[in-house]
């Protein structure tokens, strides 16, 4: 490490606004940014209360000279830089010169560093930017700093601090990044004295991502590599098979620096075109290395927002990479079925085959369609009579209770639309849209009433690997899941067992299923309110429940979904906003034709 120096006043202007602790989220961050910097191959980080109470980070690098420790903590004091010109050069992740100093005036900082040039160490305690303590100790070659006390002296910050948990949650967020960024160095994680998170130091991301995210991520990632004029990439990408319902396990690293881009997000999204669902999200790791003169990370204080010159070309060779690779792989996902019933396990022969798709049709039948009969359907005692319903479709003449009369199902439009004559006109309803609107209706009113949606329990209970901050947002909100019918429990220390599942969800992929309202959970932080967490999960449930577009019905499907949802107070809108029903009115289709 090279001498601490004070920039010159006219040097410090030319930075941008200082170093912002926000939370003890930054302190981890800047301590860690200054660890590697400091050429370690050891991390250590400790945190009491979230971080709130107490902050350690222990390293074995370079250290700080004992003359130089004192000017660590003065503003501008950096090893970093000498110029502005080197703003436009950077190589390392700190650079202003404010985190120290920043940190001991808003906390209690106690720093042992001992210099590789060095036999012994320096001690010094600051509170509020005033030294109290200064000392010669004996100390290990490195760098040893325990933050206590934060915002003791600013109780408008220290008020907006959040819970415990919600702390170790951004801080352990933040491990992930670096975790994954600086995969040759050994990282430990300890919240309350208990070990987190220990990662190999191997130098091969992919053991990094391991550590973090467990063997189900890893063996669902895909290495790309390409080079540019301009820009070099290099990383993992996630098999189409394996995204996710947010951006949540999207990781941008620029010149090794993690960064969070909108533009690179949606490169990358480009890139997986035709290759996922509208609704889903690829997982991505990737490194991109650019000239430093074509990205500027002095654009806020954080240094995670960056700017991009040449951010087309930066774009484009993504996308292009992405998309080239994703020609190349196998993108088809490979099941193997094995079918339950009766505590008997059948094999894939002919014959099984038949029976399982004869039994998985009769299941799907009575869960989504339960209540349809070939003859009757009754509206508050009022009966209906559906006609020569033998697997035709056939007129259908229903007066339902509010006086609307659908004169005839006429039939599906493209498998999408089912088409209804009545005698305001032509109605097209937008069978998923509808049928979404139908399941929510019945979650959200089992919900408001206190009632519990029925569970059952699983032969196969269904195992889930998380990391760190998902684990704990799960396990702090395991009331709500069980108010979704669905019941888990830890299983080691960075996976569940999902023991039950709700009934509406027995035919449905239910490892995806939870997989996602997980990702939802995580990606508000754990911030949302109880109710409006259950609410937005039922909606995501009804969606993923409901048949699809382009699915082929038959008449009892039809009918159920017909029948069920002009009962409603307001069918017009699926619970996402989208339309259900479009009307082409009888008046002015005459109109069109000219009668």
């Amino acid at each position: 490490m090279k001498d601490i120096i004070q920039l010159p006043e006219k040097v410090a202007n030319q930075i941008s606004a200082g170093e912002v602790i926000e939370r003890p989220a930054s302190i981890v961050k800047e301590l860690i940014e200054n660890s590697i910097d400091a050429d370690c191959s050891k991390i250590t980080v400790r945190i009491i209360d979230g971080g709130k109470k107490e902050v350690q980070v222990v390293d074995d690098g370079t250290g700080i000279k004992p003359d130089q420790v004192k000017l660590a903590f003065a503003r501008y004091a950096t090893s970093k830089i000498e110029n502005a010109d080197d703003l436009f050069s950077l190589s390392t992740l700190g650079f202003r010169g404010e985190a120290l100093a920043s940190i001991s005036s808003i906390s209690q900082v106690e720093i042992i560093t001992r210099h590789q040039d060095q036999l012994k160490g320096k001690k010094l305690v600051i509170k509020g930017g005033k030294i109290i303590e200064e000392k010669t100790v004996g100390a290990p070659i490195g760098t040893n700093i325990t933050v206590s006390d934060i915002f003791y002296n600013t109780p408008a910050r220290f008020k907006y601090m959040k819970t415990a948990r919600t702390e170790f949650r951004h801080i352990s967020n933040i491990l992930n990044k670096e975790v994954i960024s600086f995969p040759n160095i050994n990282f430990k994680f300890y919240h309350e004295n208990k070990q987190l998170l220990d990662t190999p130091g191997s130098g091969k991301v992919k053991d990094a991502i391991y550590s973090v995210f467990g063997k189900e991520m890893t063996d669902n990632l895909i290495y790309i590599k390409d080079d540019d004029q301009f820009v070099n990439i290099e990383g993992y990408i996630g098999l189409p098979s394996f995204s996710r319902a947010s951006r949540i396990h999207q990781y941008f690293y620029v010149n090794g620096r993690s960064v969070e881009s909108n533009l690179l997000a949606k490169a990358l999204e480009n890139g997986y075109k035709g290759y996922l669902d509208k609704s889903k999200n690829p997982i991505a790791f990737l490194f991109i290395t650019l000239n430093p003169i074509l990205v500027d990370v002095n654009v806020h204080p954080t240094k995670r927002s960056v700017k991009f010159s040449r951010y087309q070309t930066i774009m484009d060779v993504i996308k292009s990479s992405v998309k080239t690779k994703l020609n190349t792989v196998n993108t088809v996902k490979n099941i193997e079925f094995n079918s339950v019933s009766n505590n008997k396990t059948y094999k894939n022969t002919k014959d099984n085959k038949e029976k399982q798709r004869n039994e998985s049709n009769k299941q799907i039948k009575e869960q989504l369609f339960k209540g349809t009969n070939n003859n009757n359907q009754y509206y508050n005692g009022k009966k209906t009579i559906i006609k020569n319903y033998n697997n035709k479709r056939d007129d259908i003449d229903l007066e339902l209770e509010f006086g609307l009369k659908i004169k005839k199902i006429l039939g599906q439009l493209y498998n999408t639309y089912i088409l209804l004559e009545t005698e305001e006109g032509l109605y097209l309803v937008d069978q998923h849209n509808g049928h979404e609107k139908i399941i929510y209706n019945k979650l959200i009113q089992k919900y408001n009433n206190n009632l519990d949606i029925k569970s059952q329990s699983l032969i196969t209970p269904i195992n889930i690997e998380l990391s760190n901050t998902e684990l704990d947002l799960v396990l702090d909100n395991r009331e709500v899941f069980k108010e979704l019918g669905i019941y888990y429990e830890q299983f080691g220390p960075k996976s569940i067992i999902v023991n039950e599942i709700p009934t509406y969800l027995k035919d449905k992929n239910q490892k995806e299923i939870v997989r996602e309202i997980i990702d939802k959970l995580v990606n508000k932080s754990g911030s949302v309110q109880k109710s409006e967490l259950v609410e937005e999960t039922l909606k995501y449930i009804a969606c993923r429940s409901a048949i699809k577009a382009g699915e082929e019905l038959n008449n009892d499907q039809i009918s159920y979904i017909v029948n069920n949802l002009f009962k409603l107070d307001n069918y017009d809108l699926c619970p996402h906003g989208r339309p259900i029903l479009l009307i082409l009115s009888k008046k002015e289709i005459d109109k069109e034709i000219g009668r």
